[in-house]
């Protein structure tokens, strides 16, 4: 628009009245802020821009950001202006990977992401779009890595999925095989088969091995089921025996009614957790310690954390599965996807080892 003289306002005024390409005015005082929405870019020469109306500005739809500002003008004979509206306002977002993943009419989202390995590098892109159809130019990258999963440490690990026989065969390469007494197989296990205990008499014995003997560091961990309220009775997932007490130990339920970490260093250390398991529900529960602090965690959640410095305690004694020799403390329901390890693992790790299910 490039008109000498008088001409100049009044045709401005008519264009900007017959909106033209979707352009709003203010038409006081005959001072113009041009505003396009739903568009990224437009540029147009209006005559003397004296001012920005911002009341004007906040009537555009929500979520969109305008500026009207005018931004470059020369002082010829014919003042010009040129006012530029940059409109953003993403109403659509995609993810893009194979398959993508789309949210519609969405100004923020989140997509949980399945089918990842181990040890790989993945990157997502992000593109938005407006109500208008505008795509960003730029797709935004998300790059992240998934972390190897770790076996250091391992010394011991049951998925049970013999399915048959009285031997359940350690998963670590250690050789710490256990052998059934009451316990029956079954395919309802978190990932395929689990062991059913009967709260009475049923428990897996491994015998004593260097391996499983642990000193400043630990990590247990058990996917349960009770198939019955538990009560305020001592119920064990797994128990490290010795002489008249214990080494390291994870129980489902103790006398507070709670999940509970247990370990000897030369007195008694506990510590439990802060509500008991839902019956008829898989549960995750570990603990670790590092020499210092005994650590509970439920489906990957830290729960209680007790300092404790020191060494465990020599045991010879069998590892037990659901139930002792000492104080009998039998679980009733079913355990599956045991692993114990001779460091602390973190959060993270634990959190791995809940979603994964060990090889048969």
């Amino acid at each position: 628009m490039d008109v000498p003289g008088s001409d100049l306002r009044r045709r401005a005024v008519e264009a900007v009245r017959q909106r033209r390409a979707g352009l709003v005015a203010d038409r006081r005082r005959h001072d113009h802020d041009v505003y396009k929405p739903a568009a990224n870019r437009r540029q147009f020469d209006l005559g003397r821009v004296l001012r920005r109306d911002r009341r004007r500005s906040a009537r555009l739809q929500p979520g969109v950001d305008a500026v009207g500002n005018p931004d470059r003008y020369d002082d010829r004979r014919r003042r010009r202006a040129a006012a530029r509206l940059d409109a953003s306002g993403p109403e659509r977002r995609t993810a893009e990977r194979h398959p993508a993943v789309r949210h519609h009419l969405e100004t923020s989202h989140a997509t949980p992401v399945s089918g990842l390995t181990d040890g790989s590098t993945y990157t997502y892109y992000v593109r938005c779009i407006d109500a208008a159809g505008n795509a960003n130019t730029t797709d935004g990258a998300i790059s992240f890595s998934i972390a190897t999963s770790s076996t250091a440490g391992l010394v011991a690990a049951y998925g049970f999925n013999e399915g048959t026989g009285s031997t359940v065969n350690d998963g670590s390469g250690n050789g710490n095989q256990g052998t059934i007494a009451n316990a029956t197989w079954s395919t309802a296990g978190k990932y395929g088969g689990a062991l059913l205990f009967n709260g009475t008499n049923a428990a897996v014995a491994i015998p004593d091995a260097a391996s499983l003997h642990l000193t400043t560091g630990m990590t247990l961990e058990a996917w349960v089921q009770p198939t019955a309220a538990q009560g305020t009775v001592w119920r064990t997932i797994m128990l490290k025996e010795r002489p008249g007490g214990l080494s390291y130990a994870l129980y489902a339920n103790t006398s507070a009614g709670r999940p509970s970490a247990d370990i000897n260093i030369g007195s008694d250390q506990s510590a439990a957790g802060t509500a008991g398991l839902a019956v008829n529900a898989w549960t995750h529960v570990a603990a670790t310690y590092d020499g210092a602090t005994l650590r509970l965690y439920v489906n990957g959640t830290l729960v209680r954390s007790v300092a404790a410095a020191g060494s465990l305690v020599a045991a010879t004694g069998s590892l037990r599965f659901g139930g002792n020799s000492i104080w009998s403390e039998w679980f009733k329901g079913y355990i599956d996807e045991v692993r114990i390890y001779n460091r602390p693992l973190s959060a993270t790790e634990i959190v791995n080892d809940m979603n994964k299910p060990l090889v048969p």
